[in-house]
């Protein structure tokens, strides 16, 4: 039996205070409310560890955002102290094991979307937060992709008149169709799509089996995704059939090209290929089961822990 004390509240995570907790159940672990009787001191960030960093306990950093610690390594030396902060991140395989742990298991209406095809007028939309760019470097290779799907919404808006954006924090020189992200903001996405024949749902790193709702929020809306594609396993989960790699064009020109050219029966046979991998999925795994996934890794990775 290992004891873990969580030092901060684990927002958005699988051990969030007056969320889940009381639901937990972690192989082996057991949950403590006092760091002294604690074997582990998890957060998620180095800075609430802090703390805790001398006083001879193991400490492990657990984070399932990519953008809060770029790091594939199992552990980092800290210097202050000369003691080791064991790391569960996004890059060194400790967070997704597999591609599925944001699909949301909910059923498709297959009819209704389908019926709705004919009738989209709008071509393309990204519904993102601006951000400025930003380089992230993992074993010597730049994971950060958002700058890129902002490059590629502009290109297409301005050049091309092909890509409606929503969001916050877009330059003053890029018209943006809505700015909110408050609350509702889910359905409004999905509700928004249902006027669009493409949807750019890229991530904003590129992490193995890191797929969040974007995608899956497209092929609910029946828009064809516009994904990069390349070194995040949606491979294992989507045929090439399903979406469209913006990473096998040699510009965002021939990518414009790509979707313009699309026949009614093109995009409609797009949007088939991915509703069967949806409901694939849909058939053949559980929540539950991914979500325990999770759980039995994290004990797995506090046994490692000396």
């Amino acid at each position: 039996m290992r004891r873990v004390f969580f030092a901060e509240v684990m927002t958005s995570t699988p051990f969030q205070e007056g969320l889940r907790r009381e639901r937990v159940q972690i192989p082996d672990v057991e949950i403590v409310t006092t760091p002294d009787t604690a074997d582990v001191i998890c957060a998620r960030a180095v800075g609430p560890l802090a703390p805790f960093l001398h006083v001879g306990k193991s400490v492990l950093v657990w984070t399932h955002e990519p953008a809060s610690c770029g790091t594939d390594t199992k552990s980092v030396h800290d210097t202050s102290t000369g003691g080791t902060i064991h790391m569960s991140t996004a890059f060194n395989g400790d967070i997704y094991l597999s591609p599925l742990h944001y699909f949301p298991f909910l059923k498709l209406n297959r009819a209704e979307i389908m019926a709705s095809l004919a009738d989209r007028s709008r071509t393309c939309a990204i519904l993102a937060t601006y951000r400025a760019k930003f380089d992230r470097y993992i074993s010597g290779r730049n994971v950060d992709i958002t700058e890129y799907r902002q490059r590629m919404a502009i290109h297409l808006s301005k050049s091309h008149d092909a890509c409606d954006i929503y969001g916050r924090g877009w330059p003053a020189s890029v018209k943006v169709m809505e700015d909110s992200r408050g609350a509702g903001w889910q359905a409004r996405k999905l509700d928004a799509l249902g006027d669009y024949k493409f949807n750019i749902s890229c991530e904003n790193t590129v992490s193995k089996d890191y797929i969040t709702e974007k995608i899956w929020q497209a092929i609910q809306s029946g828009a064809v995704p516009i994904y990069f594609g390349r070194g995040t396993g949606i491979d294992q989960v989507l045929a090439p059939t399903s979406y469209i790699d913006p990473g096998l064009f040699h510009s965002f020109d021939d990518l414009h090209d790509r979707i313009a050219g699309m026949s009614m029966a093109d995009r409609t046979a797009m949007v088939t290929s991915a509703q069967d991998d949806y409901e694939r999925i849909f058939a053949a795994h559980k929540r539950v089961d991914i979500d325990q996934s999770r759980l039995t890794q994290f004990s797995r990775r506090l046994h490692e822990i000396s």
